[in-house]
């Protein structure tokens, strides 16, 4: 049996895997990952943070800030990372519960976009968008 954290995180990266072909789209790699020629993004699962306790239950509301690290190379780079961009919003807008696994998901804030130079390599582009997934367990704070 899966968790309503996981579940909730899982269901992100799907749609967003989903949503942002032909980019190579992979959750908490181990390891560094290449960039591919469509781009590349890594969600990162984030923290829960502190439950919201309600009473009556009782049952635990969780704000968790997933994140999508966007990144591509090469001369088109910004227009790679612009049209991924484009993408995100759309797709949470289709569904806000991600199929009922969260109570709602959007995105909290405009990205953060920064030319990134690395020695001996082309210069990556590399947008940071926060995603905030609301949802309750109704059990425990592991639920």
């Amino acid at each position: 049996m899966t968790t309503t954290h996981e579940a909730a995180v899982a269901a992100f990266a799907a749609a967003m895997t989903a949503a942002l072909t032909p980019a190579f789209v992979t959750r908490d790699p181990d390891k560094a990952v290449d960039i591919e020629p469509d781009g590349t993004v890594v969600v990162v699962d984030g923290e829960p943070g502190d439950p919201e306790v309600i009473i009556g239950g009782p049952s635990y509301a969780w704000t968790r800030h997933a994140e999508l690290h966007v990144m591509a190379v090469g001369d088109n780079r910004t227009a790679i990372v612009d049209g991924i961009l484009a993408k995100i919003d759309p797709k949470l807008a289709l569904d806000r519960t991600l199929g009922g696994t969260v109570d709602y998901a959007s995105c909290t804030l405009a990205p953060a976009v920064e030319e990134v130079p690395v020695e001996g390599s082309e210069t990556v582009r590399v947008a940071l968008v926060k995603v905030q997934l609301e949802y309750t367990t109704a059990t425990s704070a592991v639920g």
